[in-house]
């Protein structure tokens, strides 16, 4: 603790591309993505870095970490989005024992250059 996100920092359009999560067994990471690097936080409950207070923060994976606590997304970069900066985070819970606030891991910010 706290959960770690991976992934590169750069990418390009029509590239597979593998993001991993670092947390526990059995975790579930929730992954988000927005175009907005402004918070979204529901005191005592979550505090995420990105969303601009849940207006822009949309569902993009989930995660389930294997007996070492690792797992991976893979996704492909759509066309379209060259020039664009996106914003990844995830939020992390033991779904055995879900505890508040809940975790989050940091940023990940990303430029699709072509």
């Amino acid at each position: 603790h706290p959960p770690k996100l991976f992934g590169p920092g750069l990418l390009t359009t029509f590239k597979t591309v593998d993001d991993d999560l670092w947390t526990d067994n059995g975790w579930i990471g929730i992954y988000y993505v927005s175009t907005s690097n402004k918070p979204s936080v529901i005191p005592g409950v979550v505090s995420m870095g990105i969303g601009s207070q849940f207006s822009i923060l949309l569902p993009f994976g989930t995660f389930v970490g294997d007996k070492v606590g690792h797992a991976s997304l893979r996704w492909l970069v759509p066309f379209g989005l060259a020039g664009k900066t996106f914003h990844w985070q995830a939020v992390v819970l033991d779904p055995k024992n879900v505890k508040f606030p809940l975790e989050v891991t940091k940023v990940l910010t990303r430029k699709i250059l072509f």
